[in-house]
């Protein structure tokens, strides 16, 4: 074979070898990027979820000092 050959076929397969590392380094990025999005779009909703919970317990444990319970329903939004 001849040293060109050689030459020119490492050549061709250091690029490919680029490339595909370019593409991998690319697709880790934003799958981590798109991962942490989600974490923090899900954390924000669970904030929010337990501010309401929070919201509404005190609420009711407030009218719980005020009243009875004569409706157990009212326990329903909690």
């Amino acid at each position: 074979m001849d040293a060109a050959y050689v030459s020119a076929l490492s050549a061709l397969a250091g690029s490919a070898i680029g490339a595909m590392a370019s593409f991998a380094t690319t697709w880790l990025t934003q799958h981590s990027q798109e991962r942490a999005t989600l974490l923090v779009r899900d954390r924000a909703r669970r904030e929010a979820l337990y501010g309401e919970f929070i919201r509404e317990a005190s609420t009711l444990f407030g009218d719980a000092f005020r009243h009875d319970l004569d409706d157990p329903a009212k326990l329903v939004n909690l």
